[in-house]
């Protein structure tokens, strides 16, 4: 079943065997997990989110850019996904990393 709001969406991800979480408030969950796992996160951003506002081998576009800068940016081996819902804006990052085995999820609200 999909989330059906942002505090499903970090506890469906946190269910996903990972490595490390490097931080995690009500607000924002950022953890190491492994690529294996990158189909099991991204059905969790797709069931929720709906399509990403930049899916991974894709050029990111201004958009992408303006709602991934202050987060760290965004590069076209990476996944984004954003809504604006509930007078906040909600945002989830996949970053695989060069070894090929690890990536970094980054899910995020901000209040308007």
């Amino acid at each position: 079943m999909s989330p059906q709001n942002f505090e499903e969406v970090m506890r469906s991800v946190r269910e996903i065997p990972h490595e490390q979480t490097r931080r995690e408030s009500e607000d924002y969950l950022e953890m190491v997990m492994f690529v294996d796992s990158w189909h099991d996160v991204l059905s969790v951003f797709d069931g929720y989110f709906g399509a990403p506002l930049k899916a991974p081998g894709d050029m990111p576009d201004k958009a992408a850019f303006r709602v991934s800068d202050p987060y760290g940016g965004i590069t076209e081996e990476q996944a984004l996904y954003h809504l604006t819902r509930d007078n906040a804006d909600q945002v989830a990052m996949v970053w695989p990393w060069s070894d090929g085995k690890r990536m970094t999820v980054k899910i995020l609200q901000e209040c308007r």
